[in-house]
Order: structure tokens, then sequence, then C-alpha cells
């Protein structure tokens, strides 16, 4: 009779020590509405102190209901940190009421109060859903959730502000992953919206593994068009990124051009690409098809797009400037010029032009052209000296009348890149030589004496 007694004694204060640590749980939601009723800064320290203790408690520690309500105080204690916050910031600055001083204060107060509560808030109520996925604690938690999740996007959209892209990118990857733990579709808006920024501020950081990592998923759910796929090729072929790896560049370019045929972002990555291997056929192809769809474009002719015409006209007409007028790689001496050397010069002077009509002021290709025409009277001068004694007498004169024509055809877009950028040594060099060429003796002492 003495054991059963003593049994009964020890299962009747193991269930008052459950029942205390339950009271401890709902002690704590009822000091929290105490608070939110009368806003008694003490009933929430109550709280804290009563979900504190039955977090550590072994009956209670695992509880849906805990959780919970261990949540909504983290939540509320955050809350009103953040609150107190923005009032001190409105005080500062002369208690102005108006929208623009609220919303800078609120903003402000995102990046100046502590994480840790609403951080504690946050794993509580996803605690909540993996023990109970279905059920009343568990929409509960999952409204919670939003609420907390809204608090750390605005935290991240502050430290993106404020250009701190480290610590946006952790509380955008916090946010993405309470979506995808609440089961979101990847079709929603909020997961297209989290996907990108997160994306987006993981390149800003330069965390490019994780860039990578959220481009992929933006490619695999089908999310932000040709972006992800222009975002990787950038990643994997600019030095700047300090990933280079060109075949992965190449093959992510492809896979956009045939997912999207029609992007011109892409069609351009693809441009410099057969550019950058010297693949001058399908590179000239592209910027054809790059120039005729940004010419059908309703606004081509704003200044953006006017510039990009003027780059596109450019590049074509470097192509065919270095076809024209090859040299060795690896010596940079001219090489022999092509049998279509005319047929390759026209084009490049076309394309120049096309490129100048756009954009007349445009210091490279005011440069180029000049230089294009430069060259060619070079190569009669060299023609005419290559010329056997007997037959360089009947044909001085006509050829160097054309290698001077072609000289003053240079003279005003190389002055015109010398005002544009008076201090670029390659300009001056070119222009002296025209001047020596061309006998303006008064126009290379002026190019060459210090101004005063």
């Amino acid at each position: 009779m003495r054991k059963s007694f003593i049994a009964a004694a020890l299962i009747t204060t193991a269930g008052l020590q459950a029942f205390g640590q339950n009271n401890k749980v709902v002690s704590a939601n009822m000091y929290l509405q105490d608070y939110v009723k009368d806003n008694d800064t003490t009933a929430l320290k109550n709280a804290k102190a009563a979900i504190d203790e039955a977090a550590q408690n072994d009956k209670t520690r695992n509880e849906p209901k805990m959780f919970l309500y261990r949540g909504e105080v983290y939540k509320t204690i955050y809350e009103k940190n953040l609150g107190d916050i923005s009032k001190k910031l409105m005080m500062a600055s002369g208690g102005k009421l108006d929208q623009a001083a609220l919303q800078k204060a609120n903003t402000q107060a995102y990046t100046m109060d502590d994480t840790t509560q609403l951080t504690i808030a946050m794993y509580s109520f996803l605690q909540v859903i993996q023990l109970e996925p279905k059920g009343g604690y568990a929409d509960e938690a999952r409204q919670m959730l939003q609420a907390c999740g809204g608090h750390m996007q605005n935290i991240a959209i502050a430290d993106y502000g404020n250009k701190n892209y480290s610590t946006s990118l952790i509380f955008f990857e916090r946010v993405f992953m309470g979506v995808k733990a609440q089961g979101i579709p990847d079709t929603s808006k909020a997961y297209i919206s989290l996907l990108q920024n997160t994306a987006l501020t993981a390149m800003k950081a330069k965390n490019y593994p994780k860039a990578i990592r959220y481009n992929n998923e933006m490619i695999a759910d089908k999310i932000g068009g040709a972006t992800p796929y222009t975002n990787l090729m950038k990643m994997y072929s600019d030095s700047m990124y300090h990933i280079m790896d060109t075949n992965k560049a190449i093959d992510i370019v492809k896979q956009g051009r045939t997912t999207y045929p029609d992007d011109f972002d892409l069609l351009i990555s693809e441009t410099n690409i057969f550019m950058w291997k010297h693949d001058n056929d399908h590179a000239i192809n592209n910027l054809q098809l790059a120039i005729d769809k940004l010419s059908k474009e309703p606004n081509a002719t704003d200044d953006n797009h006017k510039q990009l015409m003027a780059q596109l006209y450019s590049a074509m007409a470097s192509i065919y400037d270095k076809l024209a007028n090859p040299r060795d790689l690896a010596t940079g001496k001219d090489q022999p010029k092509p049998a279509n050397y005319d047929e390759l010069f026209g084009k490049a002077e076309n394309g120049y032009k096309k490129a100048l009509e756009v954009k007349p002021e445009y210091f490279e290709v005011n440069f180029n052209l000049g230089a294009l025409y430069n060259n060619r009277a070079k190569y009669i001068f060299d023609q005419l000296r290559a010329l056997p004694d007997k037959d360089q007498a009947a044909k001085s004169k006509p050829m160097s009348d054309e290698a001077k024509d072609w000289l003053t055809k240079a003279q005003p877009y190389l002055e015109k890149a010398h005002a544009e950028r008076p201090d670029d040594a390659q300009v001056k060099r070119v222009l002296l030589g025209l001047y020596a060429s061309t006998g303006q003796d008064d126009k290379a002492k002026a190019l060459t004496t210090p101004k005063q």
C-alpha cells in the first residue's frame, strides 16, 4: 500500500509541474494582452519573463502553443522598440508630422533597431508550422510570420538604400527562406519579388556564389525572363566579378538565346562574345539584328537609344575597319591588305558615319574615322614607295595627291576628337603626323606649344 501511495504522489507532482509550466504559457499570453490593452510596459516585461521560463522547461519547450505565444511576445517587443526609435528620431528632427519626415524616421529606425527579437519571433512561428502544419496555431503563426517578413523586408530595403548590401542580403534571404518554409508557390508575387531582390542584392554584395545560385533559381522557376541569363553571363565573362569562366558564359548565353530569341540584352551579350572570339561573321549578323530591333522600337529617338544605336554602328564599323587593316596580334605590325580592301573600307566608313549621324560628339568614332582615312593615306604612300624607280616619277604626283585628299578628309574628325579630349596623346601623335605630311607647320607648332 505504501508503494502505491508513493507512486500516486509522484504522478500528482509531475502533473502539477506540467500544469505550472502550461500556466506560464497562458500567463505570458495574458500579460501580452494586458500590454496591448493598456500599453503597460511592465506587463510586456512579465510576458517575456513567463514565456522565457516556459521555453526552457522540458514540458512546454516543444509545444506549438508555447512557440506561438513566444513569437507574439518577441514580435511585440521588437515593434515597441522600433516605434520608440522612430519617435526619438521624429523628436530630434523637430517633431514634424508630415508624411515624408515620418517615412524617413521609420526607414532609419529599421536600420537602428536590434533585430534579435525579430529573429527569435520569426524562428518561433516557423517552429509552430513545423510542429503542427495544420490547425489554428499554424494559421495564426502564418499570419504573424508574414508580419515578421514585412519587417525584415523593410530592413533589407533600408540597408539596400544605404548601400549596406551584405546586411541587406542577410534579411532578404531570411524572408525568402520564410516564404519557402510556408509553402508559398513560386508563381506568387511575393515569391517572385523576393527571389529577384535577393539575387540582385547578392550581386551588389559581391557574394557571387549566392548570386549564381539565386539567378539559377530564377531560371529554374522561369522568373525574370532573360535577366538571370544576362546576370550569369556578366558574372562569368567580366573580370570584375573574379569568377571568369568563358565557357560557362558562352553556354548560358546560348541557353538564354534559345529560350528568349527576341531579347535585346541577350543578343548584345552574345554579340560581345562573338567579338571577343573574333567570330566576325556572327558578330556582324547580330549587330545588324540589334540595329534593326532598336530602330523599330517606339522610343528609338530618345537619348539612351541614340547612344546605343551609335555604339552598335561603331562596333560594326570597327569590325570592318580591322578586317580592312589587319594587324598581327602579337607584334602589332600591319599585315597585307585583303583583296576586298575597298569593300571593307567602304563598310567601315559607312558605319562610322552612321554612328556620327546619331551622336556627333562621339570621341572614339571621330578618332576612328579620322584614323581610317589617315591609314588609307599611309597605305597609298607605302604603295608609292614600293614602286620601281622608273614608275615613281609618273605616279608620284597623282598618288601623293590622292593620299593628301584622304588626309584632308581625316583632319576635321581628328581635330574634333582632339577638341573633345585635348590631352589624348594618341590623337596628338596622329595629328602631328598629318600636319607634317600636309605642310601645316603652324598647326603642328600650335599643337606642341604649351598653353599659357
